[in-house]
């Protein structure tokens, strides 16, 4: 088979060449690997900014977090935890808030240096709602195909992650909708001209679509690199699925088995 690589890559410090590679380098000596403002390299493994925020929000503790991604994270943490990663040193994830995380993971989005969407498809999506919804589906399939290996690998982590977040929405209050307004400009935008407010209420329509609509971004070759929850705290085994509906079975079985474990230690907070 020739499925997406099982292995994430490691955080800078202590990464082998082949691996370190994949952040960049600048000028500047202390920002070696320049996660946060560099470029996703071309590779089969998803940024480990990425994976890392996700293993952590994805427990089931967090998926209920009231205003998840649309509360703002502490600003003086944010900034540390991007020097952190682009200084290559070891940071526990785990041990900031939720909301700072979800913060982490919309600011290495919005400062790639081309957007994980890529520049070539914002004319498509900035016209997104003038199509008929046959031509939105064939459109969407020939955009997702036409999108680098690494960009859709990790794309489609990140969608699968904020459906799954939105299932959560009778209590953390993200919908789909929700998710959108405050993912779709970090997936897209123009390489050298302004975004009109038009242009991002597309952009946000169609992140809302893949988001309600994942089968989309299923290729031939679906196998894929995820983690189970286990707990609230500490690692999660990192386990590969040929099919995404075993995974589907295998992460609901578990985040069930975690809720009964939290049941009663959550305080709920008002709708907003």
């Amino acid at each position: 088979s020739s499925g997406i690589n099982a292995e994430w890559p490691l955080r800078p410090g202590g990464c082998p060449d082949n691996v370190v590679a994949n952040f960049g380098v600048t000028e500047d000596p202390l920002y070696t690997y320049r996660v946060f403002g560099g470029t996703i390299a071309d590779s089969d493994k998803v940024p480990c900014v990425v994976r890392e925020c996700i293993e952590y929000l994805q427990q089931p503790c967090n998926l209920k977090e009231v205003g998840l991604f649309r509360r703002c994270g502490n600003a003086n943490e944010l900034k540390q935890i991007k020097e952190f990663y682009n200084t290559g040193q070891d940071i526990d994830i785990t041990s900031y808030c939720s909301h700072t995380v979800a913060s982490v993971l919309k600011t290495y989005l919005r400062e790639l240096q081309s957007p994980i969407l890529t520049f070539e498809s914002y004319p498509t999506l900035s016209h997104w709602s003038d199509f008929s919804s046959d031509v939105q589906k064939s459109m969407c399939k020939k955009l997702l195909d036409n999108i680098p290996q690494v960009n859709y690998i990790t794309l489609r982590l990140l969608i699968m992650f904020l459906h799954e977040v939105a299932r959560h929405s009778d209590v953390n209050k993200m919908t789909s909708e929700n998710l959108s307004l405050v993912m779709g400009p970090n997936l897209v935008w123009p390489k050298n001209t302004l975004t009109t407010l038009s242009d991002v209420k597309n952009i946000n329509t169609f992140c809302q679509f893949l988001i309600d609509n994942t089968h989309f971004l299923a290729r031939e070759t679906n196998s894929i690199s995820v983690t189970v929850p286990n707990t609230c705290v500490g690692p999660t085994p990192i386990i590969q699925y040929e099919d995404y509906d075993e995974l589907q079975e295998k992460a609901a079985v578990a985040n069930e088995n975690a809720a009964g474990d939290t049941k009663g230690s959550e305080e709920s907070e008002p709708t907003r």
